[in-house]
């Protein structure tokens, strides 16, 4: 992380927006089939991690007096299925044999679901064109509105339409 940091002050002499979007899932596995070792990677990564990442651009920005921190969160990090971005992190994922019923179900979430990475791009962009300090702690999510009225209506059609069971 001090790495990336030092990287971005050599090559653009200052930092405006750092964004802490690295995460590791368990996949679609129930809690007592993680071995103690994955739990203790996805809690380095998805935790630690972020906390060491804040802890080096926090004073960063304070020195500076301003600066965007954008924490980034998955589909786990509201204990409920968030919106999803396609991408290749659900192409290998681990699944509990309890839960092969629900991985038949993954592609249809996903379609339902699923927040194009140029939309995630663009509500970055606009976030961080806010004055900033205008809000702190908020939090945002992209599905929500007509996304949100799309994806309970795909899901409704799979079920009635007996694509997805």
């Amino acid at each position: 992380m001090i790495k990336l940091f030092n990287y971005a002050l050599e090559t653009w002499g200052q930092i405006n927006v750092w964004i802490n979007n690295a995460g590791l899932s368990a996949g679609m596995r129930f809690f007592d089939e993680l071995s103690s070792e994955e739990i203790k990677k996805i809690v380095d990564v998805n935790i630690t991690g972020t906390m060491q990442a804040s802890r080096i651009i926090v004073p960063y920005f304070i020195k500076q007096g301003k600066g965007i921190l954008i924490n980034m969160g998955g589909m786990g990090s509201k204990g409920e299925k968030a919106p999803m971005v396609k991408t290749d992190f659900y192409n290998d994922i681990k699944v509990s044999p309890k839960l092969n019923k629900d991985l038949q179900r993954l592609p249809y979430a996903l379609e339902a679901f699923s927040v194009p990475i140029e939309e995630v791009g663009k509500s970055f962009a606009d976030i961080v064109a806010q004055e900033p300090g205008k809000d702190t702690g908020k939090t945002y999510s992209l599905l929500r509105g007509k996304r949100l009225m799309r994806g309970i209506g795909l899901m409704i059609c799979y079920r009635l339409s007996g694509k997805m069971k």
